[in-house]
């Protein structure tokens, strides 16, 4: 459970990838055993499941199962780890020993106290009951000096003599000497007659005393690990800093395209020319567009694993005559087209617009990822399939040339 709370000050981006085939037999096995997964009518598991499945069940037959395991294809999942920092509806469970989303968790009710939603994730101490006579002999042992007393009566004898001590002394301790006369008077009483019934009140206070002593072993490892999530937190807030700084030096360096003196001397005395001073003759006002445009044929593209295939609806005969144009958009974005090029002229055949978040979600997928390109009407799924590394490292190769 520490871990989770320590995985927080953790700056680096956490990825799962998953085997396809793996994929398809779990969501196989939810759809089977939905009754138990479904916890509540808002249940987000059981609703991907539903809409994957469309009916079918199993969603996905044995062989198609068996099909994507020979392909060994694979997808690649972003964790949000951190999820502590934005869940607002969390709730401790039972089973994982973790705080959770309440949506996951086997209990749908979070608990509450003064109409506040309460998350502990410490295991609490249950005191006894101040009324219980076994809780008033043991801490009335734990007021006295050291006793002697061999039997019932002479426990009680020797309690009253410590509860008159007690309201005597200067100051006198009234709320000690109380509980040690009520003490006294239920011994009297009868309370530990027999000796079965003293033996098993002994006992009852020596388990008290090894739970307690047990408890505070537990605070104290639990005080460790505390200390160890203190220490990430003081490396993730100087590390944050430090983060800060660097990126208000950068944009001010990329504002201004100032360099620092000891480095232009050291361009002089090398003969080595800076870029900055460059960039700044060159480019005074920001460009609008970047203008980085090029066209390249689909066989070309094709050769390099840029594009894997192409929609059914494209004859063969029209692919030797298909161009795809990239251009790159202020945004850091890219527009692909495709455009069939024949003697009777030219026409576009579709063309889409890849955000700058878009790219960046390609890049971070595996080199056996692929993905629709140029979606339309006709061709939902897109006129091309691409691999997703190749693709990216193009664009990347269009940006620098």
């Amino acid at each position: 459970m520490m871990d989770l709370f320590a995985s927080h000050y953790d700056m680096k981006e956490h990825f799962v990838t998953w085997a396809s085939g793996d994929l398809l037999s779990l969501i196989n096995i939810c759809k089977k055993y939905e009754a138990y997964i479904n916890l509540s009518a808002h249940d987000p598991i059981a609703k991907i499941v539903q809409a994957v499945s469309d009916g079918r069940d199993p969603p996905f037959s044995k062989q198609m199962v068996e099909s994507a395991k020979a392909a060994k294809t694979s997808y690649t999942f972003r964790v949000e780890h951190r999820f502590l920092i934005t869940e607002r509806n969390l709730v401790y469970c039972s089973i994982t020993h973790a705080p959770v989303p309440q949506r996951l968790a086997l209990r749908q009710r979070a608990e509450t106290k003064d109409g506040q939603r309460v998350l502990s994730v410490l295991l609490r101490y249950a005191a006894p009951e101040r009324q219980d006579l076994r809780q008033q002999l043991a801490e009335c042992l734990r007021l006295s000096p050291p006793l002697t007393a061999g039997s019932p009566e002479q426990l009680a004898a020797q309690l009253a003599a410590v509860a008159s001590h007690m309201a005597s002394q200067e100051p006198p301790d009234f709320a000690a000497a109380a509980l040690l006369s009520s003490c006294c008077s239920s011994i009297s009483s009868g309370a530990l007659s027999t000796p079965q019934a003293a033996a098993a009140c002994m006992r009852w206070i020596a388990e008290g005393i090894l739970a307690r002593k047990k408890h505070r072993n537990y605070l104290r490892q639990i005080q460790r690990h505390l200390d160890t999530i203190q220490n990430l937190q003081r490396e993730y807030d100087i590390g944050l800093r430090n983060r800060m700084e660097t990126l208000k030096e950068a944009a001010e360096v990329a504002e201004t395209l100032t360099v620092e003196q000891p480095i232009e001397l050291a361009a002089r005395r090398y003969n080595f020319t800076l870029a900055f001073p460059s960039l700044r003759r060159k480019q005074p006002e920001k460009q609008e567009n970047l203008g980085v445009s090029l066209t390249f044929k689909y066989s070309v593209l094709l050769q390099r694993e840029v594009l894997v295939g192409a929609a059914a609806s494209l004859a063969p005969e029209q692919l030797v005559e298909t161009f795809v144009s990239f251009l790159l958009l202020p945004g850091e974005g890219w527009r692909v087209s495709a455009t069939l090029r024949s003697a009777r002229g030219e026409r576009l055949l579709g063309q889409e617009e890849l955000s700058a978040e878009r790219v960046l979600f390609l890049r971070r997928q595996n080199n056996k990822c692929l993905f629709g390109l140029i979606k339309t009407p006709a061709e939902p799924q897109g006129l091309f399939t691409a691999n997703a590394l190749h693709f990216v490292q193009a664009l990347q190769e269009m940006r620098c040339s």
